[in-house]
């Protein structure tokens, strides 16, 4: 699995939502299999994106055509996005964390 994070700016969060959730069917049709979207708690101007795909190709050919292009392209988006491109290399488990009592002192 690929996981493709991206961080950029934007000029009006709701108006970007608007856009990345108008494009999950091109992102699905052309392989992606998740994408989530996400903004920053300290600065509500920064987006976060977080897109899996199952093969490395797809995803350069992805990008390589339309708003995936070049993002900056589209109005709503401030400057060039930070993009770091993952491969998974180990399969992870969710660990449940469950609170513990507190253990009563022994007495010797």
């Amino acid at each position: 699995m690929v996981v493709v994070l991206l961080r950029f700016k934007v000029r009006d969060f709701a108006e970007w939502l608007a856009l990345f959730a108008s494009r999950i069917p091109l992102r699905r049709e052309a392989g992606c299999l998740s994408s989530r979207a996400f903004r920053s708690v300290d600065d509500p101007d920064t987006a976060v994106v977080i897109l899996a795909w199952d093969e490395l190709e797809k995803y350069r050919l992805f990008a390589k055509t339309g708003v995936a292009q070049n993002p900056a392209d589209h109005p709503v988006i401030v400057g060039q996005p930070d993009i770091l491109v993952a491969e998974e290399c180990l399969l992870s488990a969710v660990i449940e964390h469950t609170p513990r009592a507190p253990e009563e002192p022994t007495h010797s």
